[in-house]
């Protein structure tokens, strides 16, 4: 499994290409636009993107840190691998 870490989401979305089988684990809060602001603004463009959000804050179910096995199982459930 490859991992990519971008610094916003703006940075992600330029870079992004369709198709290649990604999973995005979005924070909730980021710098610039929040994660449901990236959401939003990529409903259409990204519908087939598979997205798991996190938060260091709010939701006990999505907040932050996530186990590593939880979390590679959640990313396998999302690529439909599991």
């Amino acid at each position: 499994m490859v991992v990519e870490v971008y610094r916003s989401s703006e940075e992600f979305a330029r870079t992004y290409v369709p198709g290649r089988g990604v999973c995005l684990i979005l924070d909730l809060h980021l710098p610039g636009a929040s994660g449901i602001d990236y959401l939003a603004k990529q409903a259409g463009a990204a519908a087939e993107l598979p997205v798991i959000i996190i938060t260091g804050r709010g939701d006990p179910a999505i907040d932050k840190p996530v186990a590593g096995q939880e979390l590679l199982s959640y990313i396998r459930q999302a690529l439909g691998r599991g």
